[in-house]
């Protein structure tokens, strides 16, 4: 039992520290002794293991998910626990379209935890799948008019509604949605979302508008950006120095503050930029030339432990370790980095670099397709690709080679066939007088016998 747990804490700690393979394995170990852990270890497995796998092996997912909503199962759960399971079991249906089984999740989820706006946000979800943006607006206008003024229900509606609006290229009713989110006013992704919307409807001073009020450094700063790149230097002015109020020894904020009165002020420009050389003094002559400039441009970026990666600061403290492990004795120019020798060209057999006017010019047509130069010649086809290869003794192949063996066509001359043609009309006006004769003679015959008397 306890080993369970610790397996499932261990899997837990790898998930958050985004090691999913590792966590996935664990989680599918405890899964093989399902039958000796405690139900709620494995409800817990199972829900986490939903979230690493996402859209992929749903039918799986939804197999396991559908047994932490028993009510044997939801004495022993937390309620944060609880309203979790039912929370991704209603979207793990959403996303296999299984909307009867999502909307019967949705009452207990409702009457269990009443303040959460997940219920309504999943009620707009199932409008916009079943293609009825109209309802889908209703249903969220309702859940914020039911919600208190300023609240994270309201708030999280909202940006619902919001995202759905900008989904549909609305940029004027999304910037009206989200200034009615009160709660977030203040925000930094709330006032960089409302600056961008307006700078691409072109509203430049509705933009600059959304950084009134603003106390934080980071806001600050973007909004001194901001003003710079619009060229309101008095309002880039204003902004860094109320960094530099709340820290006077701000070279960034100073030097900017140096920049932006410059273009509006020049006397106070040179008065800051005194106090920016007291701050921060320029190099002696001596210490300028000890840098080298060419080295300087062609040096790699500082590595940084958020650079590299997980696990960086481990990586990059061994790196420091094995730079500064270097012999005391062994001098500065022994542990430059040796520069690379330039790889000798490679010339065609016979070509002379000194004289290459001797070696012939190549082809200009050596890029093209064969089929596509001047000297392609198309190969004649096989006259014999029509004959029917067959096995042996075949009807069709046997007739015919035998026709053309045993035909023997005559050709006649002009003489010959005027002659057969007499001929051939003889034949055929003593057929016709003979047929004549008959018919005449049968009915003389006839008449004969009808006058006859008994």
């Amino acid at each position: 039992m306890e080993l369970g747990v610790l397996t499932a804490q261990s899997a837990y700690v790898d998930q958050c520290l985004g090691d999913l393979p590792a966590a996935q394995k664990a989680y599918q170990t405890l899964f093989a002794f399902k039958g000796d852990l405690d139900p709620a270890v494995l409800a817990v497995a199972a829900n986490n293991m939903l979230r690493i796998r996402g859209q992929r092996d749903l039918f799986d997912s939804w197999k396991k998910n559908k047994a932490n909503l028993s009510d044997t199962l939801a004495k022993k759960l937390t309620p944060p626990q609880r309203k979790a399971f039912l929370t991704n079991t209603a979207l793990l249906a959403l996303h296999m379209n299984k909307a009867d089984q999502c909307k019967e999740i949705l009452p207990t989820l409702e009457r269990e935890f009443a303040s959460s706006v997940t219920p309504e946000l999943i009620r707009a979800a199932l409008l916009q799948r079943a293609k009825q943006p109209k309802q889908c607006y209703e249903a969220l206008e309702a859940a914020v008019a039911a919600a208190p003024a300023e609240g994270k229900k309201a708030d999280a509606a909202l940006l619902t509604l919001a995202q759905l609006q900008l989904q549909d290229h609305d940029l004027a009713k999304a910037i009206g949605t989200l200034k009615r989110a009160e709660g977030l006013a203040t925000c930094p992704g709330m006032v960089g979302t409302l600056v961008a919307l307006h700078e691409r409807l072109g509203q430049t001073a509705e933009a600059a508008g959304c950084f009134e009020g603003v106390t934080s450094a980071p806001l600050l700063r973007a909004a001194a950006a901001f003003f710079s790149r619009h060229s309101m230097w008095p309002q880039a002015a204003a902004a860094q120095q109320r960094l530099l109020d709340a820290d006077s020894r701000d070279l960034q904020a100073l030097a900017g503050l140096v920049i932006a009165t410059s273009h509006f002020d020049p006397a106070l420009a040179n008065e800051q930029y005194a106090r920016l050389e007291v701050l921060c003094p320029p190099l002696e002559e001596g210490e300028a030339e000890m840098i080298d400039a060419e080295a300087l441009e062609l040096a790699s970026l500082p590595r940084t432990a958020k650079a590299m990666g997980p696990g960086g600061a481990a990586a990059l403290d061994a790196l420091r370790r094995k730079r500064g492990g270097a012999a005391e004795g062994e001098e500065e120019g022994s542990r430059r980095k040796k520069p690379r020798r330039k790889k000798r060209p490679l010339y065609p057999k016979g070509f002379d670099p000194e004289n290459p006017s001797a070696f012939p010019k190549p082809d200009p047509e050596r890029w093209l397709p064969k089929r596509e130069r001047s000297t392609y010649r198309q190969r004649k086809k096989d006259k014999r690709a029509g004959i029917s290869r067959g096995p042996q003794g075949s009807a069709t192949g046997a007739a015919t080679v035998d026709a053309r063996a045993t035909t023997n066509i005559q050709f006649m001359s002009e003489e010959q066939k005027e002659k057969l043609k007499v001929e051939q009309e003889a034949v055929a006006r003593a057929e016709a007088a003979a047929a004549g004769a008959a018919a005449a003679a049968a009915r003389k015959k006839g008449k004969k016998g009808k006058g006859a008397k008994w």
